[in-house]
Protein backbone atom coordinates (compact mmCIF):
# COMPACT_ATOMS: atom_id res chain seq x y z
CA UNK A 1 0.00 0.00 0.00
CA UNK A 2 2.72 2.28 0.93
CA UNK A 3 4.56 1.70 -2.73
CA UNK A 4 1.14 2.37 -4.44
CA UNK A 5 0.71 6.25 -2.54
CA UNK A 6 4.66 6.41 -3.08
CA UNK A 7 3.51 5.52 -6.87
CA UNK A 8 0.80 7.80 -6.95
CA UNK A 9 2.57 10.78 -5.59
CA UNK A 10 5.69 10.79 -7.67
CA UNK A 11 3.97 9.93 -11.06
CA UNK A 12 -0.12 11.61 -10.80
CA UNK A 13 1.02 14.83 -10.95
CA UNK A 14 3.37 14.11 -13.89
CA UNK A 15 1.02 12.52 -15.93
CA UNK A 16 -1.38 15.79 -15.41
CA UNK A 17 1.14 17.84 -16.64
CA UNK A 18 2.02 16.11 -19.40
CA UNK A 19 -1.69 16.79 -21.14
CA UNK A 20 -2.45 19.20 -23.44
CA UNK A 21 -4.98 22.07 -22.21
CA UNK A 22 -3.97 24.45 -24.73
CA UNK A 23 -6.94 25.67 -26.67
CA UNK A 24 -4.90 26.47 -29.27
CA UNK A 25 -3.30 23.05 -30.29
CA UNK A 26 -3.97 22.97 -34.00
CA UNK A 27 -2.27 20.27 -35.97
CA UNK A 28 -1.56 20.77 -39.67
CA UNK A 29 -3.44 17.98 -41.45
CA UNK A 30 -2.07 17.13 -44.83
CA UNK A 31 -3.57 13.80 -45.83
CA UNK A 32 -4.96 15.17 -49.13
CA UNK A 33 -3.39 18.52 -49.59
CA UNK A 34 -3.66 17.74 -53.35
CA UNK A 35 -7.38 18.29 -53.18
CA UNK A 36 -6.89 22.16 -52.59
CA UNK A 37 -4.50 23.07 -55.21
CA UNK A 38 -6.28 25.75 -57.84
CA UNK A 39 -7.34 25.41 -61.45
CA UNK A 40 -6.54 28.41 -62.70
CA UNK A 41 -3.21 29.94 -63.61
CA UNK A 42 -4.63 33.10 -63.86
CA UNK A 43 -6.45 33.17 -60.17
CA UNK A 44 -3.59 31.16 -58.16
CA UNK A 45 -1.20 34.35 -60.02
CA UNK A 46 -3.13 37.21 -57.91
CA UNK A 47 -3.31 34.92 -54.68
CA UNK A 48 -6.17 32.36 -54.71
CA UNK A 49 -8.88 35.23 -55.25
CA UNK A 50 -9.86 33.63 -58.51
CA UNK A 51 -13.58 35.47 -57.77
CA UNK A 52 -12.15 38.80 -58.46
CA UNK A 53 -11.22 37.70 -62.33
CA UNK A 54 -13.86 38.21 -65.12
CA UNK A 55 -16.56 35.09 -65.87
CA UNK A 56 -14.98 32.40 -67.70
CA UNK A 57 -14.77 28.41 -67.97
CA UNK A 58 -12.76 28.12 -64.45
CA UNK A 59 -15.47 30.22 -62.87
CA UNK A 60 -16.50 26.59 -61.75
CA UNK A 61 -13.81 26.79 -58.76
CA UNK A 62 -13.95 29.84 -57.89
CA UNK A 63 -17.36 31.19 -58.47
CA UNK A 64 -20.13 29.80 -59.97
CA UNK A 65 -22.50 32.48 -59.69
CA UNK A 66 -20.38 34.07 -62.30
CA UNK A 67 -21.58 31.60 -65.18
CA UNK A 68 -24.75 34.15 -65.55
CA UNK A 69 -22.10 36.91 -66.68
CA UNK A 70 -20.37 34.71 -69.63
CA UNK A 71 -21.65 35.27 -73.58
Amino acid sequence: MRNLLLFLATFYPLILLSQNTNSDYNPIKTVADFVNESYDARGVGIGNTGSATPADINSTFWNPAKYVYIN
